[in-house]
């Protein structure tokens, strides 16, 4: 077998290195020079002709409200709300026995209770 020879000449590592940076900065240098002068002084023209006739696109607007559409159907009935503050106490001598009674609610179905009336806006 023949021995394995290994040079380490600092010298020689040097120039290598050197050369390499060289060659890096002066191709960072071509690239910025085409990029800066020659590829835009290169291109073409470009022209935009506007259309003779241009397209007119409505814009929508709102219109008047259309008719109004028809009642729906009564919902079901809701619940039974909390009872109530208790009545005061009649005067001591008024004679009416001390409690005090609302009158009977009206079963007339007049344009109050729901029926009848006109719907006008």
């Amino acid at each position: 077998m023949s021995p394995i020879v290994v040079r380490n000449d600092p010298g020689e590592t040097f120039a290598w290195t050197t050369l390499v940076i060289i060659l890096a900065v002066l191709l960072a240098l071509l690239l910025i020079a085409y990029f800066a002068w020659w590829a835009p002084s290169h291109s073409g023209t470009t022209i935009i002709q506007q259309p003779s006739n241009p397209t007119v696109v409505p814009v929508p607007s709102q219109g008047p409200p259309g008719p109004q559409g028809p009642q729906g159907p009564s919902g079901p009935q809701g619940p039974t709300g909390p009872q109530g503050p208790s009545g005061t106490q009649a005067p001591s001598g008024s004679g009416g026995g001390g409690t005090v009674t609302a009158p009977a609610p009206s079963t007339s179905s007049g344009p109050a209770a729901g029926g009848g009336g006109s719907n006008t806006q």
